[in-house]
C-alpha cells in the first residue's frame, strides 16, 4: 500500500505549480476564485495529507523503532491540525469579507438608485 500511496501523492501534487500559476492568472482576471482555483487548494490539502500517512507507513516498512513512530504521529498530527485550522480560519475571514463587500455594493447601488430618483429627468422639465 505505500508504494501506491507514494504514487497518489506524486500525482497529486506534480500539478500543483501549473494549477498555482493558472489560479494566479485567473485571479488576477476576475478577482475572485474560480474552478483552477479550487483545484489548487483541494488538490495540495489532499496530497500533503496522503504524503503524511505514507510516511508514517514508510516508517512501518523501515521496521523504524516505536519511539519514531509515535514522534512521527504526534509532530505530523500536530502540523496537520495547525495547518486545517489556519486554512478554516483563513476561509471563514474571506467568506465574512465577502459578504461584508457585498452589503456595501449593494448599499451604493440602492444609493444610487435613489439619487437618479430625485434627478428630475429632461422629459419633465419645461422647454
Amino acid at each position: 500500500m505505500h508504494p501506491i500511496m507514494g504514487i497518489v501523492t506524486l500525482v497529486t501534487l506534480l500539478p500543483q505549480p501549473l494549477l498555482g500559476y493558472l489560479h494566479h492568472r485567473k485571479f488576477k482576471q476576475v478577482q475572485r476564485r474560480q474552478f483552477w482555483s479550487y483545484m489548487h487548494i483541494f488538490n495540495g490539502r489532499i496530497g500533503v495529507t496522503v504524503g503524511i500517512v505514507n510516511g508514517f507507513m514508510g516508517l512501518g516498512l523501515a521496521q523504524a523503532p516505536q519511539y519514531y513512530k509515535t514522534v512521527y504521529v504526534v509532530v505530523a498530527a500536530i502540523i496537520w491540525v495547525l495547518w486545517m485550522l489556519t486554512a478554516l480560519v483563513y476561509e471563514l475571514r474571506r467568506m465574512r469579507r465577502n459578504k461584508r463587500t457585498e452589503r456595501a455594493v449593494q448599499r451604493r447601488l440602492e444609493q444610487g438608485m435613489r439619487n437618479l430618483k430625485s434627478v428630475p429627468s429632461s422629459s419633465n422639465q419645461s422647454r
